[in-house]
């Protein structure tokens, strides 16, 4: 199995944080790890966030800060950046692997 390393920058989420993440938990049973990298939220988010990721990065506010923070603690083959107001169907990372894989598709 090729593990993805799912990297999640935030600030200020505690509205949605706990759902979200709780709907990614499947990655998590299946091998792979999710890593949040909070922007210095002042909501709690972090606090929320905790037991639901493998690993909750504080990094100064910036996606590509974040998103670079998160990319350095990853142990995964596979960088999967997502933001916390998306919504990922249960194949998704299936998906993403399998791509990997074998390449782009067709043009």
């Amino acid at each position: 199995m090729t593990r993805i390393s799912v990297v999640i920058p935030c600030l200020n989420e505690a509205a949605i944080c706990q759902a979200r993440l709780a709907a990614l938990q499947g990655l998590r049973s299946a091998g792979h790890e999710l890593i949040l990298v909070d922007g210095g939220s002042d909501d709690g988010t972090p606090e929320l966030a905790r037991g639901l990721v493998d690993s909750l990065l504080a990094s100064p506010a910036g996606r590509a800060r974040q998103m670079n923070a998160g990319a350095r603690q990853a142990s995964g083959e596979i960088l999967w950046f997502l933001h916390l107001d998306s919504q990922v169907p249960p194949e998704a990372a299936g998906a993403i692997g399998q791509a990997a894989i074998s390449g782009p598709g067709p043009a």
